[in-house]
C-alpha cells in the first residue's frame, strides 16, 4: 500500500490545471483511511491469532479511482488532439471570427461600399471638371498673353507699380516679368519665390495700381478703333473714370496707397490733362465709397482749397442714405 499510494498521489500534481482534481482528493483520503484500518486490523490479528476480523473492501474505491484515471486520460487525449490539430483549429477559429465580424459589421460595410462608389463617381466628375478648368485656364492664359502683347509700355507700368510699392513700404513683394515669357508678370516675395499667400486686400491694391497705370498713360484705354485706317494715327478719347469702393478689403497701408493714387487721378481731372505727353485727358472722376475715413483722408490729401479756380469749384460730393426702405441722394456742396 505504501508503494501504491505515492503513485496515486501524483495525480494531484498533474501538469494540466484545466483538467481539475475532481474526486481524486476525496478518493485518496478514503484510500488512506481504509489502509489505516486495514493495517490496524492486521496488527490486532498478529497479536491475537484467534481473533476473527473482516478486512475493508477496496473494490468500489479502486473502481472509482479507475474511473477518474480514465477521465483524466480522456482529457489528456483531447488536449493532445488539440495540440496535434492546432493549425486546423486556428484556421477554424479565424474563419469563425471573420464570419462573426462580417455579420456584426455587414451594415457598416454596405454603407462603406456605397460611399466608396459615390465618392468614386465624384472623383471622376471632379477630375473631368479639373481637366475642363485646366483647358479653360490655358485658353484664358493665351488670351491674357495676347492682350498683354498689345499693351504698350507694360514694363514701364510695372516699374512704376514697384516704385509705388517701395515708396509705400510694401517691401514684402513686388512684380517681375516671368522668366522666359515676355509680357507676362508675376508677384514674387523679396527672396524671389512666388507670392502665394497674399490677402484679398493686397491683390485688390495691386489691381488698383495697375488700373491707375492704364488710366493715366498713353495707349492705356479708349483708343478710337474707327480711326485705325491705313496711314492714320491713333485717336485717344477723353476718359471718365469710375471708382467703386476701391479700398474694400484693404488694410490701412493699402488704403493709404489707394488714397494717394486717387488724389493724383483727381488732380488730373481738375487740371483737365493727361499724366503723359500725348495721352488722353482725364475729364471726370466718380468715386463711390462707404469708407468715410478713406474719403476724409483723400480730401485732406487733395487739399481742394489750394487748387486754383475754377478747379476748386468742380468738386461736389453727395450722401446716399436709406431710411424706411426709401433711398435719398443729398448733394452737400460744390
Amino acid at each position: 500500500m505504501n508503494r501504491i499510494y505515492p503513485q496515486l498521489a501524483q495525480w494531484l500534481n498533474h501538469p494540466f490545471p484545466e483538467i481539475g482534481a475532481g474526486r481524486i482528493p476525496a478518493l485518496l483520503a478514503d484510500f488512506r483511511q481504509r489502509v489505516t484500518i486495514f493495517t490496524k486490523q492486521i496488527g490486532e490479528k498478529l497479536r491475537h491469532p484467534g481473533l476473527i476480523t473482516a478486512l475493508p473492501d477496496f473494490t468500489d474505491l479502486l473502481a472509482d479511482l479507475q474511473a477518474e484515471a480514465e477521465r483524466i486520460n480522456q482529457l489528456i487525449d483531447q488536449h493532445n488532439e488539440v495540440v496535434r490539430e492546432q493549425k486546423i483549429f486556428q484556421d477554424r477559429c479565424r474563419d469563425l471570427a471573420w464570419r462573426y465580424l462580417l455579420s456584426e459589421q455587414s451594415g457598416a460595410i454596405r454603407i462603406w461600399q456605397e460611399t466608396n462608389r459615390v465618392n468614386a463617381g465624384r472623383r471622376e466628375t471632379v477630375q473631368k471638371m479639373k481637366t475642363e478648368l485646366q483647358n479653360h485656364s490655358q485658353q484664358l492664359l493665351s488670351q491674357i498673353r495676347e492682350l498683354e502683347s498689345h499693351t504698350e509700355n507694360c514694363r514701364e507700368a510695372i516699374e512704376e507699380i514697384n516704385r509705388i510699392l517701395a515708396a509705400s513700404r510694401y517691401q514684402g513683394f513686388s512684380l517681375r516679368e516671368r522668366p522666359g515669357v515676355e509680357g507676362i508678370y508675376e508677384i514674387v516675395y523679396s527672396d524671389g519665390s512666388l507670392a502665394t499667400s497674399l490677402s484679398d486686400g493686397e491683390y485688390r491694391m495691386l489691381t488698383f495700381l495697375y488700373f491707375c497705370q492704364q488710366a493715366v498713360k498713353k495707349g492705356g484705354w479708349d483708343e478710337d478703333v474707327n480711326s485705325r485706317t491705313p496711314g492714320s494715327q491713333k485717336m485717344l478719347l477723353p476718359r471718365i473714370l469710375v471708382l467703386d469702393d476701391p479700398t474694400n478689403g484693404m488694410d490701412r497701408r493699402g488704403k493709404q496707397v489707394v488714397r494717394t493714387m486717387t488724389a493724383q487721378l483727381a488732380r488730373m481731372c481738375l487740371q483737365n490733362k493727361s499724366a503723359v505727353s500725348g495721352g488722353a485727358d482725364l475729364v471726370q472722376l466718380f468715386l463711390f465709397t462707404h469708407d468715410m475715413e478713406y474719403y476724409r483722408d483723400l480730401m485732406e490729401n487733395l487739399r481742394i482749397p489750394d487748387l486754383p479756380d475754377p478747379a476748386s469749384q468742380q468738386v461736389a460730393w453727395a450722401q446716399l442714405r436709406r431710411q424706411g426702405g426709401v433711398s435719398a441722394l443729398t448733394v452737400r456742396g460744390k
